[in-house]
């Protein structure tokens, strides 16, 4: 449950798109979540810290990693998970790992760096270059951001 808390607090301005596959996930991501703030988060998170895990601003991405992950990926990083990268690095919730960005050598990189699994995931034909994996559990969810509809918000709010 948190885990999907936390996901859905990215999804409050950026769209995060989720693939449901239990109740609890269809409830916890339902619009009646989607009025979280970076405070809720924060409490959130300290509420919980037996099972989440995060890092602190002390181990935020630095800018220069966010901008050659924009650039390898050929997409813009949403706001609010630039802002978590900032904020907490990247963390677990349970056993489920929402992506950070670990190093610049994203080939190379292993693990849960969003770059390099956004190309492995292209190369194994598991996801398109319009939709970034943040986070995959082991009841089979998936989370990620659809640039598809990113796009559509942003021109028409432009």
């Amino acid at each position: 449950r948190v885990s999907l808390q936390i996901l859905n607090y990215l999804n409050f301005q950026e769209q995060i798109q989720g693939v449901e596959l239990d109740l609890t996930a269809r409830i916890l991501t339902s619009n009646e979540m989607t009025n979280l703030t970076a405070f809720d988060l924060g409490n959130l998170m300290k509420t919980n810290e037996n099972v989440a895990a995060f890092g602190t601003p002390a181990d935020a991405v630095a800018d220069e990693l966010i901008i050659k992950a924009e650039q390898r990926l050929g997409h813009p990083l949403p706001d609010s998970y630039k802002w978590f990268l900032r904020n907490y690095a990247g963390g677990e919730v349970g056993t489920e790992e929402i992506y950070s960005i670990y190093g610049i050598d994203f080939d190379g990189i292993q693990g849960g760096d969003i770059v390099f699994q956004h190309i492995n995931e292209l190369k194994n034909k598991s996801t398109t270059p319009e939709k970034l994996v943040i986070s995959r559990t082991d009841l089979g969810e998936v989370f990620f951001f659809d640039y598809n509809t990113y796009k559509t918000m942003n021109a028409r709010s432009s």
